[in-house]
């Protein structure tokens, strides 16, 4: 009781004594003041960072240990201390609209597919598709957790639009899946499905399938939904096609390179609305005459097929090139076929300055087996094609000509456009420049065609350009990634 009165009493007195002392000692002692002020500022900062680094700590220990979702539809599935947890963000726009998600992949010490943690992750799993917490949820990834079988909880988001479920040892879905009846999207790759559910063909909204790097040997009789716009079977072990293919009225895109097929069913002249197929890489002995009258087919890719010629340098090779005589720098670009970075060859000191493309696994392209294009490099000379230096032996890719200041003309396809290049709000392309354009492109395809080449990809998006800083946007040098059929990423280039 002393102390709290003597403590009251001086709670009083203090600032009055504080004041006259701070008249007392001036402008000198005023500036120490401040001083120890913005000292304590400090220390209070660094406390503050201090207690958030112990809360991340904190939180990423609880992320190791199950789950934890947010108002914002974040959630995390972690199967092993091991792994960083799986992590899925929806954003918002301005209008309220959900329209895309970043997905931060988990690094893992050990193959992916593991199994030893497979109870645990199916327990947290489960706890999470139950959650009601998700119920209203329309995305949901969960790549690399590790489960083996879907829990049957997941009928319950009937809401979901988007859905993956890559880098899984999964061989199965559950029949409860049918009841996602809103669910457009969903990918498997990586999984270990050896025919696809015909569970999924009784979902009505299902648009995009994909099932590449699987282990599929069949597709049953009414698994492929009608609905169905985009199909992606690329990198499995697949001999035939279900004659109820033909169902699919409204197929777009059909990705079937890297199987086993040996014939195309003549159901498929059913599918009128078919743009895109790449069938690279199969055992095609010969085509129906069916598929080069489908009035909509834009794209096709066969090469590496025995209908087709094989695809042999008609001119001299390029020259092999170590990957120790190249220094890589930052990347230019990246697509499904590889990675394209700048880089300094020291072997050429006339053009140091050059663009270096490292193919993926010929596995997983969907284009086909790189090595079609690099045969295709040592044919193809024009003055519309863009330059191939040389050949990296290993890992397999090209040196070409870099090109500096060029532009795309078009952004890739998305999901809603399917086969259709995207564009920047209000891009619009004068009609002089769009013939020029036309022109050029035009004769680098003829070019391919005169060598018994055919472009299977070509679109805006792997046309490259570079413009006059003029209104009318004139055209000054344009250049056209075209070298072989199924081929994405190589450059044409035409002048002015």
């Amino acid at each position: 009781a002393p102390v709290l009165q003597l403590s009251e009493k001086r709670s009083v007195a203090a600032p009055r004594r504080a004041a006259a002392a701070r008249r007392r000692r001036g402008p000198r002692s005023r500036q120490a003041a401040l001083g120890r002020g913005v000292t304590r500022v400090a220390r209070g900062l660094r406390r503050a960072v201090a207690l958030r680094a112990a809360l991340k700590r904190s939180a990423c220990a609880v992320l190791r240990h199950g789950f934890c979702f947010s108002r914002w539809c974040t959630w995390g599935i972690m199967p092993s201390p091991n792994m960083v947890p799986q992590v899925l963000t929806e954003h918002r726009s301005e209008a309220g609209n959900l329209n895309h998600f970043d997905e931060l992949n988990p690094v893992a010490d050990e193959d992916p597919n593991r199994t030893d943690d497979a109870p645990v992750a199916m327990h947290q799993a489960a706890l999470l598709l139950d959650s009601c917490c998700l119920q209203n949820s329309k995305r949901l990834s969960l790549k690399s957790v590790g489960i083996n079988t879907l829990p049957a909880a997941i009928g319950k988001l009937v809401h979901l639009e988007h859905m993956d479920l890559s880098s899984n040892p999964i061989d199965s879905l559950p029949a409860e899946f049918s009841k996602l009846s809103k669910l457009r999207i969903l990918f498997t790759l990586g999984c270990r499905f050896r025919s696809i559910p015909p569970v999924l063909g009784q979902l009505p909204a299902l648009s995009m399938l994909s099932f590449k790097s699987n282990q599929l040997e069949t597709i049953a009789d009414g698994a492929l939904a009608p609905s169905l716009r985009w199909l992606i079977l690329t990198d499995n072990k697949l001999s035939a096609l279900p004659k109820t293919i033909g169902r699919l009225r409204g197929l777009h895109k059909l990705m079937l390179t890297n199987n086993m097929l040996t014939a195309l069913p003549d159901e498929l002249e059913r599918c009128t609305e078919l743009e895109m197929m790449r069938a690279a890489d199969n055992r095609l002995a010969a085509l129906p005459p069916f598929l080069f009258a489908m009035p909509r087919l834009a794209w096709l890719a066969l090469a590496g097929n025995p209908c087709v010629q094989a695809c042999t340098s008609l001119a001299s090779s390029p020259r092999s090139v170590r990957l120790s005589e190249l220094q890589l720098h930052e990347e230019l670009g990246r697509g499904a076929g590889g990675t394209v970075r700048r880089a300094t060859w020291s072997a050429s000191p006339d053009a140091p300055a050059v663009a270096v493309k490292l193919f993926n696994a010929a596995a997983s392209v969907s284009d086909g087996d790189p090595i079609h294009e690099v045969h295709a490099a040592g044919a193809v000379s024009h003055a519309n094609t863009c330059r191939v230096l040389g050949v990296v032996d290993e890992p397999l890719g090209l040196v070409q000509e870099l090109l500096s200041g060029y532009s795309s003309l078009g952004n890739p396809p998305d999901f809603a456009s399917c086969t259709r290049d995207t564009y920047v709000a209000g891009t619009a392309f004068a009609p002089p420049f769009a013939a020029r354009a036309l022109a050029g492109v035009a004769a680098a395809c003829a070019h391919l065609h005169a060598l018994r080449f055919a472009h299977g990809d070509l679109y805006a998006h792997n046309t490259m350009a570079r413009f006059a800083l003029n209104r009318n946007c004139e055209l000054r040098r344009a250049c056209l990634r075209c070298l072989a059929e199924a081929v994405t990423t190589q450059r044409t280039r035409w002048l002015k």
